[in-house]
């Protein structure tokens, strides 16, 4: 057993770490089926993981990469992002095929688009789900050589886009590395967060009726990877020595440090009381002991 950090809301959290021993996690999901989604990015393979019994299984193999030609990429090949449906689709960001995909209940996987503009996107970074049906993602170069844009070869900018029956909209594309992103409680901000760099922070963007969203303004200057909001409005972020938590106003009201740098963040079937956090080589289970 870890830490028992307490934060600021007066909640107590006990940190297990559930599994060790892997590369670069990401993109934590928990599954109705009574599992948790995880990605390894480097070892370009997706996992799934039993809490009770500490089992991890590869569930998907080059997860995020099938081809043979990585000259144009960095070494973050694999999977990140992770979301599962209502008909328990488990859908995925690829860095390597520069794609959105998904895995079916038939285990058969597919793609659901890897083109804007006749380009491929950069490396499909993270994806939230909006209430009707579209994914929202974010685009940034994590997954090219350098990490740095090639408007050669791909997309010119790292944005922020929509996927929508089959049809894809950049919804914005003036942020530097857009990565973590998730919706308020009745989709009335999508927040999206920058880990580095001069436009570091989350940003909030109001959700228009069409699905579109408005003009960014900067609501947390913290610099972060991951995000997850939950019922009350309150952000989780992936900061550099822990989980910072804000208040729907944006006010700190605390941290959950933890012995790696998080990556990313995942409620679990315990909504209010219990939160997956992918963070360098191990995947955490944070534990609330006053709910």
């Amino acid at each position: 057993m870890l830490a028992q950090p307490k934060i600021a809301v007066g909640h107590s959290y006990r940190v297990h770490r559930l599994t060790t021993g892997l590369q670069f996690t990401e993109g934590p999901a928990w599954h109705p089926g009574g599992y948790l989604l995880f990605s390894d990015v480097i070892a370009n393979r997706m996992y799934r993981l039993f809490p009770d019994t500490g089992d991890v299984e590869v569930l998907v193999n080059d997860s995020g990469f099938i081809g043979s030609d990585a000259s144009q990429l960095s070494k973050m090949v694999g999977s990140n992002g992770i979301v599962v449906d209502r008909a328990r689709n488990i859908i995925f960001c690829q860095h390597g095929n520069h794609a959105l995909a998904y895995l079916n209940v038939n285990n058969e996987l597919k793609f659901l688009t890897c083109l804007f503009e006749g380009k491929p996107f950069n490396s499909p970074n993270d994806l939230t789900l909006k209430s009707d049906g579209s994914i929202y993602f974010t685009d940034p170069p994590y997954g090219l050589k350098d990490e740095v844009l090639n408007p050669t070869a791909f997309q010119p900018i790292a944005g922020v886009y929509r996927f929508r029956f089959g049809r894809v909209d950049l919804l914005h594309g003036d942020l530097s590395y857009p990565n973590g992103i998730c919706f308020s409680p009745g989709e009335r901000y999508l927040y999206v967060s920058v880990a580095s760099g001069n436009d570091a922070g989350v940003w909030r963007f109001p959700v228009q009726e069409d699905g579109k969203i408005g003009n960014k303004t900067l609501f947390i200057e913290t610099a972060a990877d991951g995000l997850y909001c939950d019922s009350n409005g309150c952000l989780y972020l992936a900061a550099e020595d822990g989980i910072h938590i804000h208040d729907e106003s944006g006010k700190s009201v605390g941290k959950i440090p933890l012995q790696e740098r998080p990556t990313n963040i995942a409620a679990g079937p315990a909504y209010s009381s219990q939160l997956f956090i992918t963070a360098g080589s191990s995947v955490y289970l944070a534990e609330r002991l006053d709910h």
